[in-house]
């Protein structure tokens, strides 16, 4: 193990996540099938600036160890553009674009391993945890402005200690069959049969 400053895109696109500080990088840990990244819950965050139209998709594979109120496990790249924040109800987060979009709450066990997808279109948007029914969700118009892993987007605030095992952002929307791939991979990087 030790500490990671960057995470490339493999998709060619260089999206790179990075962090400024050396300070504020995360730690590199050896997981059950693949490696993921521990974020420290006091400075800790990766980022990267771009912008991708909607309809677009998200799937991240997150694992929350501590619950702290209006801590961010993921975000845009913009402070609450696609925020993933904890609640004060332990271990609860909910799901918005931007803070003026509507919220769906999830509930999965404090210190377990989750792949969270977000299918942004609209008031035709959905999300859901592993491979549970998707919950429909109404959101405005708003481009993904980039994402930002264990803080708000502007990587200054809402820190969490939070575990990252990889990210999935596509610029459209997946099929159900696409996503149910997509989920199981990444799932399996830390062991989950989803």
């Amino acid at each position: 193990s030790g500490v990671t400053g960057s995470l490339l895109d493999a998709t060619g696109n260089a999206r790179h996540l990075s962090t400024a500080a050396d300070s504020k990088r995360p730690i590199l840990r050896a997981g059950v099938a693949g490696n993921y990244l521990e974020f420290d819950n006091v400075d800790d965050n990766l980022r990267a600036a771009f912008t991708i139209p909607q309809p677009f998709t998200r799937i991240s594979l997150l694992k929350a160890r501590a619950w702290t109120n209006s801590d961010y496990l993921i975000d845009g790249g913009t402070t609450g553009n696609l925020h993933l924040p904890q609640t004060a109800a332990s271990p609860t987060f909910y799901t918005r674009l931007t803070f003026a979009g509507t919220t769906r709450n999830y509930s999965p066990s404090l210190g377990d391993w989750f792949v969270f997808t977000e299918v942004v279109n609209g008031a035709s948007s959905k999300t859901k945890i592993n491979n549970d029914a998707f919950n429909a969700i109404s959101w405005p118009a708003t481009d993904l402005t980039g994402t930002s892993i264990g803080a708000n987007g502007a990587g200054t605030a809402n820190i969490s200690a939070v575990d990252f095992g990889g990210q999935v952002i596509c610029s459209a929307v997946l099929s159900d069959t696409d996503i149910a791939a997509a989920v199981t991979f990444l799932g399996a990087k830390q062991g989950l049969t989803i």
